[in-house]
C-alpha cells in the first residue's frame, strides 16, 4: 500500500533515486544528483510543503509547493506546484490525484491562498490532471521561451475563508468531507474554463463550491486573488470574507540612471534591480535582480522577489538597503572608466546566512567566453543546453560539476557590446543558464563583481584553446569576387485554388517549386523543390510539437510578446493566432503579410510583414519547421563574421543567431537571412522532432517592412556563400 506523507532530509537520498529512475533530473548526466545535492536543489526552491509517495523504502511520487519555481518567484501567501514526478508504473493510477488532495487539504490549514504551476501544455498527462484540480490559465496564454505556460488556483484560499467562516470543526476534519474538487472541474475542462475578462483587461475566475447543505459560486480576480463577490445557490452562509488580495507592490520604476559608454546606461530601479541598457538589442543586456537569501526565499530571473528598498544617490554611483526578516541587505554600485562593481552584503546575526545574487544576460545572439588568470579561454556561442550549461529545475547541480576551466573572468559579446565581469576569490561562482554567472557569499561578507563594458568593434575576440563539446567552429573559404554578384528579383507569387487537395488549399505550382497555402492551418503547408519536401507539416492534421499544442503549417506568421519581457521571452505562438496571407483573406486595416518568389538560380522565397497602422507593440514572427531529421547539422553565425556547427547532441538546445542554414532530410541546406527589418533575430529550438525556427523582428512606428529570405542550396559550401550575403 502507498503511504503519502511529508517529505522528510533524511529521504533526500530516496528522491534523488526517484528523479533518476523517472527519468527526470539535469540534462548532464544522472550521477549528478545525489543526497547533497537533492538537498541543495530543494533549498533554493524555498518549499513550505513537501509532499512524497512510499512504496517500501521507495518514494514513487513526490510534489512540492515552494516560493519559486526556478523561474519565478511568488508573493506571501502563494506557492509553486513543482517537482511533480510519479514512478512511470504509477502515472495510470489515482496516486496523482490522491496526492494534490493530501496537499490541499494541508496548504488550506496552513493559510495558503493560492497555487501556481508552471505547466508544458502538449504534456498529455500531466496538465489535464492540473486543469481538473483547479489551475487555469488567462485567455490567450501562450507558452514562454521554456516552453510553460503559468496557471493558477485561488481554490485554497476560497475555501479556507468559507470553512473558517460558516463551520466549527477543525479545518483538518471537514476538508476531507468537502467537495472542492466539484469546483476544479473534469476530465474535459479547458484551461480557461471559469474565466472572464472584464472590459478594462482585468481577468476573473468563478469557482462553483458546495459544504454540507449550501452551494455559492465565487468571483475571484485572477492575478490577486480578490474576492470580488460571491453569490449563494442554496442553502444559507454566515459570509464569505472578501479578501482584499495578494500586493505585488506595483509596477517597478527607473529610479536613476548612469551613462557607461557612448549609447549604453546603467539604471537602477524602485526594487533595487540594475540593469544595463544599450545598443544592437530591444531590452537590456544585463539585469541583477535585488539579492536573495539561499533556503529563505528564491530567486527567479524571470519573476524575482520585489519590495521597495531606499536609494541614495551618491557622487560616484548608488547606495541602496532593505530590511527584512533575514536581516539588513545593503548594495554600492560605483562607476568609472566604463565601468559598473556592484557590491552586496547582508548584515545579520546568523553567520550561517548566505547571499545569492544573480545577475543575468538577456543577450540570445552571444557567445560567452570563461577567462583563466593566465589569459586561457574556452568558450563558444551561447547554445542554451549546451553552452552554458543548463540544469533546467535542478540549478544546483551546477555546483557538483567543474567549470571547463577555473575563471576568474568572464567575456559576454555580441555584435554591439562586450561585458567582461570578474569577482574576488572569496565569491562562489556559478556558471550555468544565463547567469553572468551567479554569485554567492556568507553573511557579514560583501559579494562583489565588476563588469566593464565596451563596443564590439573596439574590442578583440579572445583566443580560445577550445569550444564546448557539440559546438564546432566552421572554416569557411571565403573567395574574393571582382564582379558583382548578379542580382535577384522577387516577383508576387500566382495562386490558384487547388484542384488535387480539396477548397481549403490555393497553390502555386511552379516548373521546379510548388506551394500551397491553407486558410485552415494559417500558413504554408507545403513547399517542395524538384520532389523534395523543403519544410514539414501535419496538414491536413493538427499536432503537437514541443510546446505547440496547434501545429498545422510549416511557415505560418503571428503577432508576439516582446522577446524583451522576461515573463514570455520568445514565446511558442500556432496556428490559432496565425495571420492569414494577403490576397487570400479580405484583412483591411488589419495585419497581413506576402510571400513572393525569387528569381534566381536557386530556389528561395521572401516573406515579408505588413503591419496594421498603429499597431507596433511586441514582436512580428515568422515560424517555421524546416524538413531536417533530428540531429541533422546546424550552422549558425553571423554575415562575413565567425559561422558555428551544432551537430546530433542528444539533448534539446535553442540559440539565437543572424543566419542560419539546416541540413534538409531530402539533401541540400534550407538557409534563412534577413534582408531587411528593425531588431531581426532567429531564434533556433531543437527538439526531439526536430527544428523550430523563429524569425523575429520589431515592428517599427514608420511601418517600415520585415523582410526575410528562405532558400535552398544544394550543398554546405553554397549555403555558406548564401549565409555571407
Amino acid at each position: 500500500m502507498t503511504l503519502i506523507r511529508e517529505y522528510q532530509p533524511a529521504d533526500a537520498a530516496a528522491l534523488a533515486a526517484h528523479f533518476v529512475r523517472s527519468g527526470y533530473g539535469p540534462h548532464h548526466g544522472a550521477s549528478l544528483l545525489g543526497a547533497n545535492t537533492m538537498a541543495a536543489v530543494l533549498s533554493e526552491r524555498a518549499p513550505e510543503l513537501f509532499m512524497v509517495a512510499m512504496d517500501g523504502d521507495d518514494i514513487v511520487g513526490c510534489i512540492g509547493f515552494m516560493r519559486g519555481s526556478g523561474r519565478r518567484v511568488t508573493r506571501d501567501g502563494e506557492l509553486f506546484a513543482g517537482l511533480f514526478v510519479l514512478d512511470p508504473r504509477h502515472r495510470n493510477s489515482m496516486l496523482a490525484g490522491n496526492m494534490f488532495v493530501k496537499s490541499f487539504e494541508k496548504l488550506v490549514a496552513g493559510g495558503t491562498r493560492a497555487m501556481r504551476i508552471e505547466a508544458n501544455p502538449t504534456n498529455k498527462k500531466a496538465f489535464p490532471l492540473y486543469l481538473r484540480v483547479g489551475f487555469r490559465a488567462l485567455p490567450g496564454a501562450k507558452a514562454d521561451e521554456d516552453g510553460y505556460i503559468e496557471l493558477v488556483s485561488h481554490l485554497p484560499g476560497v475555501i479556507g475563508d468559507l470553512l473558517r467562516s460558516n463551520i466549527g470543526d477543525e479545518l483538518s476534519d471537514v476538508l476531507p468531507r468537502f467537495t472542492w474538487r466539484n469546483a476544479a472541474g473534469g476530465r474535459d475542462t479547458a484551461p480557461t474554463s471559469g474565466v472572464t475578462v472584464d472590459p478594462d483587461g482585468s481577468a476573473v475566475v468563478s469557482y462553483d463550491l458546495s459544504a454540507g447543505d449550501f452551494s455559492l459560486r465565487a468571483s475571484i480576480a485572477m492575478d490577486s486573488g480578490a474576492t470580488l463577490g460571491y453569490d449563494v445557490v442554496s442553502g444559507s452562509i454566515t459570509e464569505l470574507p472578501l479578501h482584499a488580495g495578494m500586493d505585488r507592490h506595483g509596477e517597478a520604476e527607473p529610479r536613476a540612471v548612469w551613462e557607461l559608454a557612448p549609447g549604453v546606461v546603467a539604471q537602477a530601479d524602485t526594487f533595487g534591480t540594475v540593469s544595463i541598457l544599450g545598443p544592437g538589442f530591444p531590452g537590456p543586456v544585463l539585469v541583477d535582480h535585488w539579492p536573495v537569501v539561499r533556503g529563505s526565499t528564491a530567486s527567479g530571473w524571470r519573476r524575482p522577489r520585489l519590495s521597495p528598498v531606499a536609494f541614495e544617490a551618491r557622487e560616484d554611483g548608488w547606495r541602496m538597503s532593505a530590511d527584512g526578516i533575514d536581516g539588513t541587505v545593503t548594495r554600492d554600485v560605483r562607476f568609472g572608466d566604463g565601468q559598473m562593481s556592484i557590491s552586496s552584503v547582508i548584515s545579520t546575526d546568523d553567520g550561517g546566512k548566505e547571499l545569492v545574487v544573480s545577475p543575468w544576460v538577456s543577450m540570445r545572439a552571444a557567445e560567452k567566453y570563461l577567462v583563466a588568470a593566465d589569459g586561457t579561454t574556452v568558450g563558444g556561442p551561447v547554445v542554451r543546453g549546451i553552452w552554458p550549461r543548463d540544469f533546467t529545475d535542478f540549478e544546483a547541480c551546477a555546483d557538483e560539476v567543474q567549470p571547463e576551466l577555473p575563471a576568474r573572468t568572464t567575456l559576454w559579446r555580441n555584435q554591439s557590446l562586450v561585458l567582461e565581469a570578474s569577482w574576488p576569490k572569496n565569491v562562489t561562482a556559478r556558471h550555468e543558464g544565463n547567469h553572468l554567472p551567479q554569485l554567492r557569499g556568507p553573511a557579514n561578507s560583501t559579494v562583489a563583481y565588476m563588469v566593464a563594458v565596451n563596443t564590439a568593434g573596439s574590442t578583440p575576440a579572445p583566443r580560445i584553446l577550445s569550444t564546448p563539446a557539440g559546438i564546432t567552429v566552421e572554416k569557411v573559404r571565403r573567395v574574393q569576387r571582382t564582379a558583382k554578384r548578379a542580382a535577384t528579383q522577387t516577383r508576387a507569387v500566382t495562386w490558384q485554388a487547388s484542384k488535387r487537395s480539396g477548397r481549403d488549399i490555393v497553390e502555386h505550382l511552379g516548373a521546379v517549386m510548388e506551394l500551397r497555402y491553407s486558410e485552415t492551418a494559417g500558413g504554408v503547408v507545403g513547399w517542395s523543390h524538384d520532389g523534395n519536401q523543403i519544410l514539414s507539416s501535419p496538414y491536413p492534421g493538427v499536432r503537437s510539437w514541443g510546446s505547440l499544442t496547434d501545429w498545422a503549417a510549416g511557415l505560418w506568421v503571428s503577432r508576439c510578446a516582446p522577446r524583451d519581457n522576461p515573463e514570455q521571452g520568445v514565446e511558442w505562438v500556432g496556428s490559432a493566432f496565425a495571420i492569414p496571407l494577403a490576397g487570400t483573406v479580405p484583412r483591411s486595416g488589419q495585419d497581413s503579410w506576402t510571400l513572393e518568389a525569387v528569381d534566381g538560380p536557386v530556389p528561395a522565397i521572401e516573406v515579408a510583414a505588413a503591419l496594421a497602422p498603429g499597431q507596433e507593440n511586441g514582436d512580428m514572427a515568422f515560424y517555421l519547421t524546416p524538413a531536417s531529421l533530428p540531429g541533422a547539422s546546424v550552422l549558425f553565425g553571423h554575415p562575413q563574421g565567425e559561422k558555428w556547427v551544432v551537430e546530433a547532441t542528444g539533448h534539446a538546445w535553442t540559440v539565437g543567431t543572424s543566419t542560419i542554414a539546416v541540413e534538409l532530410q531530402g539533401g541540400g541546406y534550407l538557409v534563412v537571412r534577413p534582408v531587411h527589418g528593425l531588431h531581426q533575430e532567429l531564434f533556433v529550438r531543437s527538439e526531439r522532432k526536430g527544428l523550430h525556427l523563429s524569425l523575429l523582428s520589431r515592428p517599427g512606428e514608420d511601418g517600415a517592412e520585415s523582410r526575410w529570405r528562405i532558400s535552398v542550396l544544394p550543398h554546405r559550401s553554397a549555403a555558406l556563400a548564401e549565409m555571407d550575403r
